[in-house]
């Protein structure tokens, strides 16, 4: 896309490290950001006590609740990097991927949205700390049963004859590892989520496109039946312009159709302008299933750019192995072969030691990257937010899509409000989640001690009104919680807290490990959270049956047991061997982010309708099979799209010139029509939501 100039002081706050995708420098205290952005205020106490600073959480909520947003500067870096066919970024026949419109945003647009929605050089910063710290720790739970497969087995069965029992133990931990896993990562996601937003701002993504049950092949096929409806309405409206001579020389719309009223019948006026606005809906339509597409292919991207450079630690951890038959002694009952004549073997011992470090290494380095992965993957988020989010008004999002220009008054600021939560925002919503979650547990036991009255209806009035007494307590503390609940999703503290809420607000403030507990179970019993986390894990073992998990980590060890041990094979076949486990790790690790995809597909869809998980493991077996479809299917339909925006020819001014039309048709004093508000009546996203609801 088109960089804006970069200033001194842009290039002074903007220095990367490395491909310029690290930590802000803050630059000196002379060079702040805009005065509009969100404070980290000095009065925000770093241990919270409502009873002394109830007023603060207040200011602060206030100040989510009322933020300013400048539009025009949001207006005029969003302009640059969206796509559509109307904009003058379109490269001329072509809707492009949209990885090529993420790349193309800069880092001084970036740091412009950034300003224009309020968020501070310093809450950046936070943010990209956090993502950090977090990416530390996400991949725990695998590195616990990678540590027991390539360092605790290897010392524990060096001295092992039988091969089969390597191999066996092996093959009982990678069986054991979705079933612990699944239920360690939602406990380690939670618990960090909450410490990562506890002090530092949330950029909510908005990943309403993933969630749904849209699929790549659906989007293309909705694009080819929306092109072939404008292509047939643009026919229409052509032999329409045509009949009432409404066309200028150049086959156009004659913008100078004032006189048009006392052309044309109330009947053909109607059908002229009804044919105008079909048209229009279509094009629109199908400007929105391209930008559905481009969202799809985003969200789905997002888990790639947040795994891909723990790929090469996993890929050196599967061929952890592949130097032992270099440093290590031939068996004595195995094929000569050219390893056998590198002089200077080791010990058994030295060769395990050996073959345990560069596992542990790679291990230690999964960790590192997967901090930088989730860097990475936090910018990617933001941009998907430049591209997709919604933050129009009712009538903005249409409007800007039929002039092909977003204009400030297009903007809803609630909704720019909405994406960009305060911390103390962050905690008083989750309080309100887990208030909610006890509520749930309170009115079960109302309604189990209703009907323990019912049948205890002949046990004496001492008992019944002891009953009556309890339900009568429940009823009460049930109405303190509802009116919480309702008062904090609004952000905004009741005027009589119970004493329940403010414990955990205080709590929530404050980091408490019960709260942390708290909010990593609730993550853990989330409907279809631990089951889909199991099939994840699950496809993942399984993927194409051998190129798995399970093939990276076992099929070595399973292979040399079925030649009779290490003793028995050649040291250049045991090589070949590691090579071959390595090479499976590498797919193992480059096919993760499309079983993830799937995983979030069922889990993040309405659960009502989940995904069955047959299918899941389905899809996640084969996954890298449904990887390349969906890339084809979304390259497919991206091609439609551009022959449609193309063949709806010449689409910039034809589209621009049939809304004039239809707006001024409306304008006429004495056309049926008039005051019917043209950009209001045409419904652009009736292909659903094309934006990229809370994790």
């Amino acid at each position: 896309m088109h960089d804006t100039p970069v200033s001194d002081s842009d290039v002074r706050h903007l220095a990367y490290l490395n491909d310029g995708n690290d930590l802000y420098d803050l630059g000196d205290a002379s060079n702040t950001s805009d005065t509009s952005a969100i404070a980290s205020s000095p009065n925000v106490p770093k241990t919270w006590q409502l009873s002394q600073h109830l007023p603060v959480l207040e200011a602060r909520l206030e100040e989510q609740r009322t933020r300013e947003v400048d539009t025009v500067a949001l207006a005029g870096v969003l302009n640059e990097v969206r796509f559509h066919p109307l904009n003058s970024n379109k490269v001329a026949g072509t809707v492009p991927k949209n990885n090529t419109l993420v790349r193309g945003i800069s880092d001084a647009q970036l740091r412009q949205w950034y300003a224009a929605l309020g968020i501070s050089d310093e809450q950046i910063k936070g943010m990209r700390k956090a993502a950090l710290m977090a990416g530390l720790m996400i991949p725990t739970s695998g590195s616990v049963f990678s540590l027991i497969s390539y360092m605790l087995i290897p010392f524990a069965t060096q001295n092992v004859k039988n091969p089969w029992i390597s191999a066996g133990v092996s093959l009982a931990v990678v069986a054991a590892q979705p079933f612990a896993t699944s239920f360690m990562q939602s406990l380690v996601i939670g618990g960090i989520d909450y410490y990562r937003r506890r002090t530092n701002v949330d950029l909510k993504v908005d990943k309403t496109t993933i969630n749904s049950s849209a699929t790549q092949s659906e989007i293309k096929q909705n694009i080819e039946e929306n092109a072939k409806r404008a292509r047939d309405s643009e026919q229409k409206i052509t032999e329409l312009l045509d009949r009432y001579n409404l066309r200028n020389a150049d086959g156009l719309v004659d913008a100078d159709i004032d006189e048009i009223n006392a052309k044309l019948s109330k009947e053909d006026l109607e059908e002229l302008t009804e044919n105008c606005r079909v048209h229009l809906d279509n094009v629109m339509t199908l400007c929105a299933h391209s930008g559905q597409m481009h969202a799809l292919d985003g969200a789905h991207y997002r888990q790639f750019e947040s795994s891909i450079l723990q790929i090469i630690p996993r890929t050196v951890r599967a061929g952890s192995g592949a130097l032992a038959p270099i440093a290590k002694m031939p068996g004595a009952n195995a094929p000569h072969s050219v390893l056998d004549e590198i002089p200077h073997k080791f010990s058994p011992k030295s060769v395990t030691a050996m073959t345990v470090s560069i596992a542990v290494f790679s291990i230690v380095l999964q960790h590192v990257l997967a901090a930088k992965d989730e860097l990475n993957g936090l910018t990617y988020e933001h941009k998907l937010n430049m591209l997709h989010a919604d933050i129009f008004t009712t009538t903005g999002k249409n409007a800007a899509y039929l002039r092909g220009e977003i204009k400030p008054e297009d903007i809803d600021k609630d909704k720019c409000r909405d994406m960009v939560m305060l911390p103390e925002a962050t905690m008083v919503l989750r309080v309100a989640d887990q208030l909610d979650a006890e509520l749930k547990k309170l009115k079960q036991e109302k309604e189990k001690l209703v009907k323990a009255k019912d049948a205890n209806k002949g046990d004496g009035q001492a008992t019944h009104d002891v009953e009556a007494a309890k339900i009568s307590a429940l009823e009460t503390e049930i109405e303190a919680y509802e009116e919480d609940v309702k008062s904090l999703r609004k952000l905004t503290l009741p005027n009589s807290m119970s004493d329940r809420t403010k414990e955990l607000l205080e709590d929530a403030l404050n980091g408490s490990l019960s709260f942390a507990a708290r909010e990593a179970w609730g993550k853990l019993t989330k409907p279809l959270e631990y089951v889909s986390q199991f099939i994840q894990r699950l496809g993942q073992t399984l993927t194409l049956l051998v190129l798995g998990s399970a093939g990276a980590t076992a099929g070595g060890r399973l292979a040399i047991a079925a030649r009779g041990g290490s003793s028995k094979v050649s040291l250049a076949e045991q090589f070949y061997i590691s090579i071959a486990g390595m090479v499976v790790g590498f797919l193992a690790a480059i096919t993760q982010a499309s079983v993830t995809n799937i995983k979030n597909q069922r889990r993040d869809a309405s659960a009502d309708k989940p995904m069955s998980w047959l299918t899941q493991l389905g899809k996640g077996t084969l996954a890298p099979l449904f990887w390349m479809a969906n890339e084809l299917q979304s390259q497919w339909g991206r091609s439609a799209a551009s022959d449609a925006f193309d063949d709806v020819t010449p689409f910039m001014q034809q589209a621009r010139e049939l809304n004039a039309c239809l707006e001024r048709l409306a304008e006429l004093s004495d056309s049926p029509f008039a005051g019917i508000g043209s950009l209001d009546d045409i419904d652009a996203a009736d292909a659903g939501s094309v934006f990229v609801p809370d994790r």
